[in-house]
């Protein structure tokens, strides 16, 4: 009888380190090279020959969910400008009938150059930063939604046409006092000029803000949003559909602003990242 025993938890222990040898070998992580930068975004794909339940990448303290795309899962990351360049961990977590597997692997992130901006405003512009933390708690309840679905499709385009001025990133300083880092592109043209959609999605925020002035979000799906800042008019409300390339809104100069112009901003689970290079990243 105890050799029956024996014999039987030799065979359960041999097949389980079967499957999860085999666990390990059908499932992977691309790019195998982990290389990041500074305020940009980075994508991350899980491809596997078994089900996969479920997966979620964890890095600097925040858990990224992986999405179906085709046969394999998607994670989107938003790299936080702040972020001093140097080697982290990444940690995917990856669910399957087989059971659970964590991938660990390293992210390098390394420095983007980040101009410094100086200038001087008026004290009635100027004294609208106080205001700053109520518009900043008001974006923060729409961009940590999460919508597993995708909306948008293909790259993202760049929504109006107008003179690149101040740059994502920028370290600001106005009348003597940092004001903190750029979180978008700035685009400038004339009042009234035609915003359209970056990509498709539904508006999640169509309202005036005291410091970003009128404000539209998109939510394009899977933690991805676009946000278009002092418009001169909003013809677009919260909950509707919109498509890419749809007229959203007016360019203008409301709220915290010199001049006409559209702050273009990119937020990717609640981490603003550099909407150009965004433009031309292929997350599909």
């Amino acid at each position: 009888m105890p050799l029956c025993k024996e014999l039987l938890l030799s065979i359960c222990f041999f097949s389980l380190a079967i499957c999860t040898s085999a666990f390990a070998d059908e499932v992977s992580l691309s790019p195998q090279q982990l290389i990041a930068f500074q305020g940009k975004a980075f994508s991350l794909h899980i491809s596997s020959s078994i089900e996969v339940s479920s997966a979620a990448a964890s890095f600097l303290d925040k858990a990224v969910p992986f999405y179906p795309q085709g046969l394999q899962f998607r994670a989107v990351l938003g790299i936080p400008a702040e972020t001093k360049p140097g080697i982290y961990p990444l940690i995917v977590k990856v669910e399957s009938p087989l059971g659970t597997r964590l991938i660990k692997q390293s992210l390098t992130i390394k420095k983007t150059y980040f101009p410094a901006e100086y200038g001087r405003i008026g004290n009635a512009t100027f004294s609208l930063l106080k205001w700053v933390a109520e518009d900043q708690a008001k974006l923060t309840n729409i961009l940590t939604r999460e919508a597993g679905a995708q909306y948008w499709s293909g790259k993202f385009n760049v929504p109006t046409l107008g003179k690149y001025t101040s740059p994502f990133g920028a370290h600001r300083v106005f009348n003597g006092a940092m004001i903190g880092f750029h979180r978008g592109q700035d685009i400038a043209g004339p009042v009234g000029s035609q915003i359209r959609a970056a990509n498709a999605g539904v508006v999640a925020m169509a309202e005036k803000l005291k410091v970003h002035g009128n404000t539209i979000v998109l939510d394009h799906g899977q933690g991805i949003y676009t946000l278009y800042n002092h418009l001169s008019k909003m013809v677009v409300k919260a909950g509707d559909r919109v498509w890419k390339g749809e007229i959203i809104g007016r360019m203008g100069s409301t709220g915290f602003s010199t001049g006409s112009h559209l702050h273009w901003g990119v937020s990717i689970h609640d981490e603003r990242v550099d909407p150009i290079s965004f433009s031309k990243l292929d997350i599909n």
